[in-house]
């Protein structure tokens, strides 16, 4: 598919797709992830338990790496709107199915490339927001976590459950690496999402919508790969 000379400035589209291939690995990784969690572990009912904070922390980091890859995808489109918009681009996205094509429309509008669809601006850009928000503060930019993390604690221990530092101290400790947990920074995480989530006026569906929109993506990419790999076979 990519030659063995060729500057990788001549190599746009083929980087693009290369691109795609791997942001499609990396949500099959965390489906493979949600899939596994969800028959090893059994939803919990409302008890405070060292099973329902291993669910919650778990089901947490789901959606938020979820947001991750998802908010990187689009940034990446928008990024290469130029390859998007072009035509040796269009031969392939003609080829996607109808439903795949309306995906992917829906895609261009989040990233502000295609308009021609009517879409609620004012949702999409608060599902932007939301992404960005746990992209930067609460999943990979460790670094820069601190002040969402103070923020998130205080807002779930002092605020919202009033339990305050004793109820936090809270962690199930054994021997061995897998039955630890420190489930007041699960809670911190909790608190910085339900903190964002009044601000934006959301509901807890929007982590729902989050995992289900990257599991979209993987499909487009997955229609887009196919045509791609039988117009440049790899022999």
């Amino acid at each position: 598919m990519i030659d063995k000379d060729s500057p990788a400035k001549d190599l746009e589209l083929e980087s693009f797709f290369l691109t795609l291939a791997l942001i499609f690995n990396d949500i099959k990784g965390i489906a493979i992830l949600e899939s596994t969690f969800t028959k090893i572990y059994e939803k919990p009912d409302a008890t405070v338990s060292a099973h329902t904070g291993e669910w919650t922390g778990i089901k947490l980091q789901i959606v938020r790496y979820s947001a991750s890859v998802l908010h990187e995808a689009l940034k990446l489109i928008e990024d290469k709107k130029n390859v998007v918009s072009s035509l040796s681009f269009q031969r392939y996205y003609n080829k996607l199915k109808n439903y795949e094509k309306n995906l992917w429309l829906l895609i261009l509008n989040v990233c502000g490339i295609d308009n021609s669809e009517q879409y609620d601006q004012k949702k999409i850009e608060t599902f932007k927001r939301l992404l960005e928000l746990i992209r930067h503060n609460i999943s990979f930019h460790y670094y820069g976590s601190g002040k969402s993390l103070i923020k998130g604690y205080r807002k779930h221990f002092y605020e919202k459950t009033g339990a305050g530092t004793e109820s936090a101290m809270y962690s199930y400790r054994s021997t061995d690496f897998y039955g630890t947990r420190y489930y007041y920074a699960d809670a911190a995480i909790q608190g910085f999402i339900d903190d964002e989530f009044g601000k934006l006026q959301l509901n807890g569906k929007a982590l729902d919508e989050i995992y289900r929109m990257v599991l979209q993506v993987a499909k487009v990419i997955t229609g887009l790969l196919e045509a791609y790999h039988k117009d440049k076979p790899m022999n």
